[in-house]
């Protein structure tokens, strides 16, 4: 009986052991979904990269964009750049600010937000397109705390049974 019982015990052990060496890869940033879009989005005023289109990819949805103007030209309208009247649906529209959703088709697709504005026809200097708002953190969640907590509580479980055993 004393063998099977240590025989047990040993094994908790080194099952514990294990999880706790394990527990590095499963808190290891890992990404279980494609990007949604990888396809580069940008915005421009009358063809001419600005700053004064902004976009934001919906926190719900990645796969909806709301692009706001924040010029002070006449604003006139939103033309959609390199995706087909089946790629989007337009989701909302108020005043300069628009929200699209991309359809299957329009997934992975590169494409330009641009504001059709009233300017004047000065030729002006392009600045860099803006590029959203986008996760680049690279943390992962901390799913291995617990793992390692579970593993350090087994094994302290282990030494205790073991070390009561010898009394």
């Amino acid at each position: 009986m004393k063998k099977l019982i240590s025989v047990i015990l040993s094994v908790m052990m080194v099952l514990s052991l294990g999880a706790l060496s394990v527990m590095p890869v499963m808190a290891a940033t890992v990404s279980s979904e494609e990007p949604v879009n990888p396809g580069v989005v940008s915005g421009q005023v009358n063809g001419q990269n600005s700053n004064d289109v902004t976009f934001v990819v919906s926190p719900a949805n990645p796969m909806e964009y709301t692009f706001t103007y924040g010029g002070n030209y006449e604003f006139l309208g939103w033309e959609f750049n390199g995706l087909e009247t089946g790629d989007y649906t337009v989701v909302s529209e108020n005043g300069k600010t628009i929200t699209i959703q991309l359809t299957a088709s329009g997934a992975n697709k590169s494409f330009v937000a641009n504001a059709k504005v009233n300017a004047p026809t000065t030729p002006t200097t392009p600045t860099t397109p803006s590029t959203g708002d986008k996760d680049t953190s690279g943390k992962s969640p901390s799913t291995g705390v617990a793992i390692g907590g579970i593993a350090v509580a087994g094994a302290g479980v282990a030494m205790l049974a073991a070390l009561k055993k010898r009394d």
